[in-house]
């Protein structure tokens, strides 16, 4: 699968022109950047206000840092013209912007990784004691998305023996896989990804309607704490992408989307999984205007979910672990047992 000689140096004249889409790149990541930092402060408010910080923050806010310094990668890209056609970029100024076209790709794959462990240690942190089966489904899913994630990002780099003939176009003699290799792992790699978001929405749903509380609640429960649904959705439309990568004719061009879809798959869950913690701000600030969260009035206090699902009155955790506030409305150990399911 290696070949003697790297890819061409230069495809052939797009149709179009000399066409520069950096603008609307950078304001896209960078107006992303700007909504999830205020989201993330106004989640690390809400924990302040409760005195509630968790593993599950910290983990967040390590996710706002990489998605702040992926839009400046994605700035510097942007403006030494990698969002241009490969075939109006001159030689030296083509070494440089693929460099970055793959620090990118790297960087892009990693960054997603603490976002999607800061969701499931807010499952579990809502959920515990979480065991059984979904905790093993969950641990080893998250387990296995790290491990593809750093792999991907290795084979990036190892694709092309030396790695720096992935952009130095001078290179002649170098060994490399067929470019269809690495688009194949990408795409599997993002599949998983996919897989992953779609197990963490619907766990806690799992667990939810094993309880007897009324319906619409479980439900509002349960759309509240599977938001990550939609950045499955992003996550699909990047997997899309990534198909068209093999041929390689046109790498700049034919990234854009994907850099794109790459930052609002990150963008996605970074927001989503930070909406469930701004509870305690909605019943403080949010009136009686019945929104989702101010009306989620409902707490663990005093009651704990068994492994098999069923409530006992002895542990003092709150669904917001959530950020719930102290004077809840409505309390689990109010609500009766269910009978033990088989599951």
């Amino acid at each position: 699968m290696a070949t003697e000689t790297a890819p061409p140096s230069r495809p052939p004249p797009p149709p179009g022109g000399d066409v520069d889409r950096a603008a609307p790149l950078i304001a896209i990541y960078w107006a992303e950047a700007v909504v999830a930092t205020v989201i993330v402060s106004l989640r690390m408010y809400a924990r302040y206000i409760n005195k509630s910080y968790g593993a599950d923050d910290w983990v967040m806010l390590l996710t706002l840092v990489m998605q702040i310094t992926l839009a400046g990668f994605v700035t510097k890209y942007a403006l030494i013209g990698g969002t241009k056609h490969l075939y109006y970029l001159e030689p030296q100024q083509m070494t440089e912007i693929l460099k970055w076209n793959y620090i990118l790709q790297c960087w892009g794959i990693l960054a997603f990784t603490p976002a999607k462990i800061s969701v499931a240690l807010l499952i579990n942190r809502l959920m515990r004691p979480f065991r059984g089966w979904r905790f093993v489904v969950m641990v080893t899913s998250l387990a296995l998305m790290t491990f593809m994630n750093v792999l991907d990002s290795i084979f990036t780099y190892v694709q092309c023996n030396p790695a720096k003939a992935l952009w130095d176009k001078s290179i002649t003699d170098a060994k490399c896989w067929d470019p269809n290799v690495q688009a194949k792992i990408s795409v599997a790699q993002a599949s998983f990804a996919v897989y992953v978001d779609v197990l963490l929405a619907f766990i806690p749903a799992t667990l939810l309607w094993k309880l007897k509380m009324p319906a619409m609640k479980k439900a509002s429960l349960s759309l509240l704490l599977g938001l990550g649904l939609f950045a499955a959705v992003a996550g699909i439309i990047k997997t899309t992408k990534l198909a068209n990568l093999g041929e390689r004719s046109d790498l700049t061009w034919e990234m854009y989307e994907l850099i794109i879809w790459s930052g609002t798959e990150n963008f996605v869950v970074l927001f989503c999984g930070s909406v469930p913690p701004l509870k305690p701000l909605f019943d403080r600030f949010g009136g009686k205007g019945g929104s989702l969260l101010s009306s989620l009035h409902f707490s663990f206090r005093g009651t704990r979910i068994t492994e098999d699902h069923s409530l006992i009155g002895e542990h003092n955790q709150s669904l917001g672990a959530i950020g719930g506030s102290k004077k809840s409305s409505i309390s689990l150990s109010s609500i009766s047992a269910v009978p033990k399911p088989t599951v």
